[in-house]
């Protein structure tokens, strides 16, 4: 029953977890950009300009979402592939393979696979965890370790050693866990990058609903 429900939220590109509360949860791939709590920045986090915040946050600048060549294919069906001829040529080929997706039709099968590059096609400077030493402040910040839930969209910010502008990124979360002693307790969440969620095209909203924008085109 695991596999089928990590089949299907890989085919959806959507989230599958289980709750604070126990419960399985299931949210399709237009969450990200519809519900409240991944459109929107629900806490921000990090060294503000005067003192550092009892936090760690791991910078990543490394190649491993990055990806400029996706090839997918459903049972039974035609393979789709898909490529970012610029990011090929400054990047070298990336190629991210899926072949067991749980889609009707190879049109969505080609959809899927132009949603993925276009989130995953360029190198990015990211966040990839944040430790919360919730135990340094707990009036301030017992209640975003407790409240936050697996798909929110958070700011983090950090300042660069020895002074500078801050590195300033939305991400959201996609892990959660907590480890505590009788003299500490430290909040560890895992992220994923949203720069890529905020541009897509969305009926009904001011700025987001406006055609020849920009906005790229979801499915």
């Amino acid at each position: 029953a695991l596999s089928e429900l990590q089949r299907v939220a890989d085919s959806e590109i959507g989230e599958l977890y289980i709750s604070g509360s126990g419960k399985v949860v299931f949210r399709n791939r237009q969450a990200l950009i519809l519900d409240y709590r991944s459109a929107n920045v629900v806490a921000t986090l990090g060294q503000s300009a005067t003192a550092p915040a009892p936090m760690e946050v791991k910078l990543a600048t490394d190649d491993a979402t990055l990806w400029n060549e996706v090839i997918a294919q459903r049972k039974d069906g035609e393979e789709r592939s898909v490529g970012d001829a610029t990011s090929q040529d400054a990047n070298q080929t990336r190629t991210f393979q899926k072949n067991d997706l749980l889609l009707e039709t190879d049109i969505d099968v080609g959809n899927w696979a132009q949603w993925v590059l276009y989130v995953s096609k360029d190198p990015e400077t990211r966040f990839d965890q944040i430790k919360i030493h919730v135990h340094a402040d707990p009036d301030t910040l017992v209640l975003p370790a407790l409240g936050r839930e697996i798909g929110d969209r958070i700011q983090i910010w950090r300042r660069p050693p020895g002074g500078g502008d801050p590195i300033v990124r939305d991400c959201f979360i996609r892990g959660i866990a907590h480890e505590a002693t009788q003299a500490t307790w430290i909040t560890t969440w895992a992220l994923q990058s949203a720069s890529k969620y905020g541009s897509f095209l969305t009926l009904d909203h001011s700025t987001l609903g406006l055609l020849n924008s920009g906005n790229a085109y979801g499915y």
